[in-house]
C-alpha cells in the first residue's frame, strides 16, 4: 500500500494497475487515458482535474476521494464505490456506472450527459446545480437524494425508485429550454 503518494501532472495512459492502493495520495492533474484500475483502492485520494477518459474503475474503491474537476468522459466504473466522494465539477459525458455506490456522494455542478447509471445507488447524495441531460437512471435508487437547483433535461426515469427525492428549485425540461 502507497500512502501520502503526491504525483503532479504525471502520464500514465494505458496504464494497468490492479488492486493498486494508493490511500490518501495526490494525483493532481493527472493523466490516466484509458488506464485500467480495477479493484483499486483510492480512499481519500486528491484527484483534482485527473484526466480519466475512457478509463476503466470497475470494483474501485473511492470512499472520501475527492474527485474536483475530474474528466471521467466515457469512464466505466462498474460496481465503483464513491462514498462520501467529492465530484465538484466533475464531468461524466457518456460515463458508464453500473451498479455504482453513491452513498452521500457530492455531485455539486457537476456534469453528466448522456451517462448510464443503470442500478446505481446513490442513497442520500448530493447533486446541488448539477446537469443531468439524457442521463439513462434505469433501476436507479434516489433513496434520499436532494437535487436542489438541479437541470434535469431529458432525463430517463424506467424503474426508478424516487423514495425520499428531495426535488428543490430543480428545473425539469425537455427541449430548447421549455419547462414541462
Amino acid at each position: 500500500m502507497l500512502r501520502d503518494v503526491r504525483l503532479r501532472d504525471v502520464r500514465l495512459r494505458g496504464a494497468r494497475l490492479r488492486r493498486v492502493r494508493l490511500r490518501d495520495a495526490r494525483l493532481r492533474g493527472a493523466r490516466l487515458r484509458g488506464a485500467r484500475l480495477r479493484r483499486a483502492r483510492l480512499r481519500g485520494a486528491r484527484l483534482r482535474g485527473v484526466r480519466l477518459r475512457d478509463a476503466r474503475l470497475r470494483d474501485a474503491r473511492l470512499r472520501r476521494a475527492r474527485l474536483r474537476r475530474a474528466r471521467l468522459r466515457r469512464a466505466r466504473l462498474r460496481r465503483a464505490r464513491l462514498r462520501r466522494a467529492r465530484l465538484r465539477r466533475a464531468r461524466l459525458r457518456r460515463a458508464r456506472l453500473r451498479r455504482a455506490r453513491l452513498r452521500r456522494a457530492r455531485l455539486r455542478r457537476a456534469r453528466l450527459r448522456r451517462a448510464r447509471l443503470r442500478r446505481a445507488r446513490l442513497r442520500r447524495a448530493r447533486l446541488r446545480r448539477a446537469r443531468l441531460r439524457r442521463v439513462r437512471l434505469r433501476g436507479v435508487r434516489l433513496r434520499g437524494v436532494r437535487f436542489r437547483d438541479v437541470r434535469l433535461r431529458r432525463v430517463r426515469l424506467r424503474d426508478a425508485q424516487l423514495r425520499g427525492v428531495r426535488l428543490r428549485d430543480a428545473r425539469l425540461l425537455r427541449r430548447a429550454g421549455r419547462p414541462r
